[in-house]
């Protein structure tokens, strides 16, 4: 699951169902009193992060929207840390980008003035300081590793139970059942 992306993604059509299906199947897994996450529910959208007691700092957060398609439902489901973490990465990216900019506007200004470009050396620092907050993000992102693949795997079979009661319920009528399975998430 970890990737070079900041935030990773991932996406899947849920063929022969609508929405209301598969938010009541999220709301089921939600009370039952084995759910081994904290999960908050709106319109079209599931957000789900680990339990309070299996949380730490680098614990993921993942933000699922769901919609109906042409083929049935759509789900696209986007990886994060705990939004407090991700501000903090911001404004440190922010604050650092600014001092760059700041940093080599000066230190050009010096240059043309004929003085020592320290203005230039705090520029490279910032960006030096980027690269680090960066490769730190990408370390805590596989600290998570595991919660994000538990939280993958948990919306995988809320999904593909859902998938088995329509097949089966395509059997007792005699439909044609669904091809396509959701385990593909």
């Amino acid at each position: 699951m970890t990737s070079l992306r900041m935030r990773p993604r991932f996406g899947t059509e849920v063929p022969h169902h609508t929405l209301d299906p598969i938010m009541a199947a999220f709301a089921e897994r939600h009370e039952a009193p084995d759910c081994p996450f904290a999960i908050r529910m709106f319109t079209h959208q599931v957000e789900i992060t680990v339990a309070p007691e299996q949380q730490h700092y680098w614990s993921p957060h993942l933000n699922l929207l769901v919609w109906e398609s042409d083929a049935g439902a759509r789900l696209e489901g986007r990886f994060g840390p705990s939004p407090r973490v991700w501000t903090m990465f911001m404004a440190m990216y922010g604050a650092t980008i600014i001092t760059a900019f700041v940093g080599a506007t000066f230190g050009f200004s010096q240059v043309i003035l004929g003085l020592s470009p320290w203005g230039i050396y705090l520029a490279v620092g910032m960006v030096l300081a980027v690269i680090a907050i960066y490769v730190g993000a990408q370390m805590g992102q596989r600290l998570g590793e595991d919660q994000m693949r538990e939280l993958h795997g948990f919306v995988t079979n809320t999904v593909g139970a859902q998938e088995t009661a329509a097949v089966e319920a395509a059997r007792s009528s005699d439909a044609p059942a669904p091809t396509r399975a959701a385990s593909a998430i």
